[in-house]
């Protein structure tokens, strides 16, 4: 990685020049997917099967056996409808999903470099992504962000 990245003139050049997504005071966020469960599946964001719930083997749409829960849900489907076909060891839930923020940047380039060296650390949950929300009315994280981007230009120093 590159250190004159993120030197502060660095830094102070990218929050003026980034493209900061509609908003005046942005502030890049890493955030991450949870699923949150098990609820009811009638209210849910999704299904998700128990193979064994000693084992915890787990079936979602998008997991590692796709195939496996379009069965499942087949047969769950014919559950529902009256014609019951889902195996006793099998057990459906539901869950809801939510991005929760784990890291905030200053810049997009900072949340990048972010990922390189962790994001192997977010395997565990079901996405991350780089979020741009607002810092309007953080009156310290918007000093900071003004003192950065008063620093002369890299190319000016």
């Amino acid at each position: 990685m590159d250190k004159e990245l993120f030197t502060m003139p660095a830094i102070g050049e990218r929050i003026r020049t980034q493209n900061n997504r509609g908003t005046a005071d942005p502030v890049f966020c890493i955030q991450v997917l949870e699923r949150i469960g098990p609820i009811d599946p009638e209210h849910s964001d999704g299904s998700v099967y128990f193979y064994d719930q000693e084992m915890c083997e787990l079936y979602y749409e998008d997991g590692h056996d796709p195939d496996e829960w379009k069965r499942l849900n087949v047969l769950y489907c014919n559950d529902y409808l009256g014609d019951p076909s889902l195996p006793d060891h099998i057990v459906v839930s539901g869950y809801k999903e939510k991005w929760i923020t784990i890291q905030t940047c200053f810049t997009e380039v900072g949340c990048q470099a972010y990922l390189e060296l962790n994001g192997h650390n977010l395997r565990h949950y079901f996405g991350h992504r780089i979020y741009v929300d607002h810092s309007g009315r953080n009156v310290e994280m918007n000093a900071i962000r003004e003192y950065l981007r008063s620093l002369p230009s890299p190319d000016n120093s």
